[in-house]
C-alpha cells in the first residue's frame, strides 16, 4: 500500500478551509476552522522530498512566511515492479511541479526570509532560523 502525503491537520486548520457533513444518525454540518494566528514554516537545506512539496504548498497557499534557507531539491518519486527472477527495480516515475510549472527538483523552494545558521551556530547551540521566526510571529500578532 502507497503512503499519501498529507498537510498536517494542525496546519490547515489555521485557516477556515472546509465544510464538512457528517453523518451520525442524522446529517450535522460542521465548519472547519482555525484560529486565524500568524504562522510561519522553517525550511533549510535539510527539507527534501516531501518537506519541499509540503513547504511550497505553504507558500502557494499563502499561509505564511518561509523562514531559512532553500530547500535540498531531492524531490523524484520513484515506482518499482518486481521481475521473474524475484529481484525488484525502481525508477523514477514522476516529478513535482509548482503551480506555475516550476519544477521544484531543478529550483527547490525558497524562502520569503533568507536566514542562514553556519557552523558556529551550530557549535554554539545558536538558532537564528528559530528566533527570526520568533520575531516574525511577535510582530505580526502586535
Amino acid at each position: 500500500m502507497q503512503e499519501e502525503s498529507k498537510i498536517p491537520n494542525w496546519l490547515l486548520k489555521q485557516l477556515p478551509y472546509n465544510h464538512s457533513w457528517i453523518n451520525v444518525g442524522k446529517k450535522m454540518h460542521v465548519m472547519e476552522k482555525g484560529s486565524g494566528k500568524p504562522i510561519v514554516m522553517l525550511i533549510n537545506e535539510q527539507s527534501l522530498s516531501d518537506a519541499e512539496v509540503t513547504s511550497n504548498g505553504f507558500k502557494e497557499l499563502g499561509l505564511g512566511k518561509l523562514i531559512g534557507t532553500e530547500t535540498y531539491r531531492w524531490i523524484i518519486f520513484t515506482s518499482g515492479m518486481g521481475l521473474v527472477d524475484g529481484s525488484f527495480y525502481r525508477l523514477p516515475s514522476w516529478g513535482c511541479y509548482s503551480l506555475d510549472g516550476t519544477d521544484l527538483e531543478m529550483s527547490g523552494v525558497k524562502p520569503d526570509i533568507e536566514v542562514n545558521k553556519n557552523f558556529e551556530d551550530r557549535l554554539k547551540g545558536n538558532h537564528p532560523q528559530l528566533d527570526r521566526a520568533i520575531e516574525e510571529i511577535l510582530k505580526e500578532i502586535n
